[in-house]
């Protein structure tokens, strides 16, 4: 029902097309939402009758859909954000025939996501008139704030709001998953460059970090007594407690020493090869010079000639294949043959590969680079590898036609 309905309310609706239709299901969404609140506040009130547990199936079933809808749209902002930021996503923007989002419509669509995000703070604090201290209406300000930038965030904010409030658990706890989804998808919006986009995060996680420690402070400021009878007369029951929390320190620092334990032997053997490795230059062919998901990169692609007859039973062995190739004068490899296990014939050398989608590819099909490059590695012609004695090879740059430096 909720699905139907939200193509009923879509503007233009038989017009799908993604950079058009993007905006147009937005608004299909708040208008959804819309009408959940009617359903929510008529509930709430104590109307309905006997229909009202058929009414409270369908306002379960339209806020999860709207939930859905709201953070599957928020995954989709790159097509938007990326057609009104300009760039090469524009470009294939106008050749897909999509229609921009223009500034003013992104612009109103901000300021209403906030609006909602700010009447959702307003209904918590007439709901709970404890959160009427600085801290949380600090906090509150972050999310006004983040909604601003997030289109989808202030309706699923207000709806978090109002589920968390009214005792439907279940359905807080769904607001609570797809607003955590959607901040995260706030990655996608290409308009903004990344680092911006990590700075604005981070300062935010910062503020919510020191209104937390304000809070956590005047709560241990307001038990100190009750603290310091405690300390005289110790509970018992606090014994289970206590030897909990030990092992979960002692856990979170074991895990902590894992990590970096082995991320740094992943670092040090890297290091080692790039430092002993012989350098090898394989020529290549740019396949893709963006991908709208990640980034800048240079998707690449090496010419193997043929692939290992175990393609895809190979995935499981522990040994990978080796590609046979041979240096010139200049270090630029020839790739050969797959390796059968015959000797090498003089001259010759094994560079490993590398399982990816099923195929077995040399070490990387990528090469990622810092927004606004995209220039500097077009001339890109050679992939630059290290390779060890034992055919394990890293790609560490690309060079030009004549192997120039880029």
């Amino acid at each position: 029902m909720a699905v139907l309905w939200s193509v009923a309310l879509t503007p233009q609706r038989w017009d799908l097309r993604p950079g058009g239709s993007l905006q147009f299901w937005w608004v299909s969404w708040h208008l959804l939402l819309l009408a959940w609140l009617g359903a929510h506040g008529w509930l709430q009130r104590g109307h309905g009758g006997r229909a009202a547990p058929a009414l409270e199936s369908l306002a379960a079933g339209a806020g999860l859909a709207l939930l859905v809808g709201l953070a599957g749209w928020s995954g989709m902002t790159f097509l938007v954000g990326g057609v009104l930021g300009g760039g090469p996503v524009a470009e294939i923007g106008r050749e897909l025939g999509w229609r921009s989002a223009t500034s003013a419509g992104w612009i109103g669509m901000q300021a209403l996501s906030a609006l909602l995000a700010a009447v959702g703070g307003g209904v918590a604090l007439r709901r709970w008139p404890g959160l009427r201290q600085p801290p949380y209406l600090g906090a509150a300000g972050v999310l006004v704030a983040l909604a601003a930038l997030m289109p989808s965030l202030g309706a699923t904010l207000l709806l978090l709001v109002q589920t968390v409030t009214s005792g439907r658990r279940r359905l807080a706890v769904a607001a609570a998953v797809a607003a955590a989804w959607i901040v995260g998808a706030f990655y996608y919006q290409l308009a903004w460059p990344l680092g911006s986009k990590a700075l604005v995060l981070v300062a935010a996680g910062a503020l919510l970090a020191l209104l937390a420690g304000w809070v956590m402070a005047k709560r241990r400021g307001s038990g100190q007594g009750v603290g310091a009878a405690a300390a005289v007369t110790p509970d018992p029951s606090d014994g289970p407690a206590v030897n909990a929390a030990r092992w979960a320190r002692a856990g979170i620092a074991l895990s902590l020493i894992a990590i970096l334990t082995v991320a740094n032997l992943g670092i040090r053997d890297k290091e080692a090869l790039i430092h002993h490795g012989q350098p090898v230059f394989v020529e290549l062919a740019p396949v893709d010079p963006r991908s709208l998901m990640q980034g800048d990169f240079m998707r690449l692609n090496f010419n193997i000639p043929g692939e290992p007859a175990e393609r895809r039973a190979g995935l499981l062995r522990r040994e990978r294949p080796h590609v046979v190739a041979v240096r010139d004068e200049r270090g630029v490899a020839r790739l050969l043959r797959i390796a059968d296990g015959q000797p090498l014939a003089a001259g010759e050398m094994h560079i490993e590969l590398t399982p990816k989608d099923g195929h077995w590819i040399l070490v990387s099909d990528a090469w990622f680079f810092a927004e606004g490059q995209a220039q500097r590695w077009e001339k890109a012609r050679y992939g630059e590898f290290r390779v060890d004695a034992d055919g394990r090879a890293l790609l560490v740059g690309l060079r030009g036609a004549a192997l120039e430096a880029l």
